[in-house]
């Protein structure tokens, strides 16, 4: 049986594109994984033996803002609780390192929203907030440049 291990730690680039591949989140290339790696303030990999199978990992301010972004368990590995593992060493962590008052912020992929809900993170839109809201940047500035 192989090993499982939790780090604290954001993935490799590799790692991190050949886990959206295997979620069909769309390919973003080598440069794009380390930028945005770099950009992470922090995360939590899950490997089995040398195989990375799940990670997460927070960005934001630090200060006032922090953002659960890409929490990814590979499709095998799905099922097992290592998503639960992922989030819970991270809001461990989270609680270690920033303020209580500290929002904490996420969008859930389609039908994932009763598992944030199990960890305390309100569906939107509620009583204080309204829904949240996407688009890429492109869509956006196009929009712009045929209304402005």
């Amino acid at each position: 049986m192989t090993a499982i291990s939790v780090h604290l730690a954001l993935p490799t680039a590799e790692d991190f594109v050949t886990l959206r591949q295997n979620v069909s989140w769309g390919a973003v290339s080598l440069e794009q994984a380390k930028m945005a790696l770099n950009h992470s303030l922090c995360g939590v990999v899950i490997s089995a033996g040398e195989t990375t199978i799940a990670m997460a990992r927070v960005i934001g301010d630090g200060v006032l803002n922090l953002y659960i972004q890409d929490v990814i368990v590979a499709e095998p590995y799905r099922g097992k609780g290592y998503g639960t593992k992922l989030l819970s060493d991270l809001i461990t962590h989270l609680k270690l390192t920033y303020p209580d008052s500290i929002s904490v912020g996420l969008m859930a992929a389609k039908n994932q929203s009763p598992f944030y809900e199990s960890f305390g993170f309100a569906l939107r839109p509620c009583s204080v907030t309204d829904a949240g809201m996407q688009s890429k940047l492109g869509a956006l500035h196009s929009r712009l440049a045929k209304t402005g």
